[in-house]
């Protein structure tokens, strides 16, 4: 959106066929959800998210490495 709000044209391109499921989400930290506002995008984004409560790292086979829970990193900010 900012490259196309730029004057630039965009493409995007994806190796698979069609969406899906795979496991896997997309965190967004408190800079990402400020440069989506400054785009006027947060709004949509965060009305399609909800509040992650833990994470995990995993090894390619799937065994936990360590898991955290996200009220951790609110007691830090």
């Amino acid at each position: 959106m900012a490259l196309r709000r730029a004057g630039h044209d965009a493409v995007i391109f994806e190796r698979a066929s069609e969406p899906r499921e795979v496991g896997a989400g997309i965190g967004l930290w408190g800079n990402a959800v400020g440069a989506l506002r400054r785009l006027d995008l947060a709004e949509a984004v965060l009305a399609r998210g909800e509040t992650m409560r833990t994470g995990a790292f995993l090894t390619w086979r799937g065994r936990t490495l360590t898991r955290l829970s996200a009220s951790l990193f609110e007691r830090i900010g």
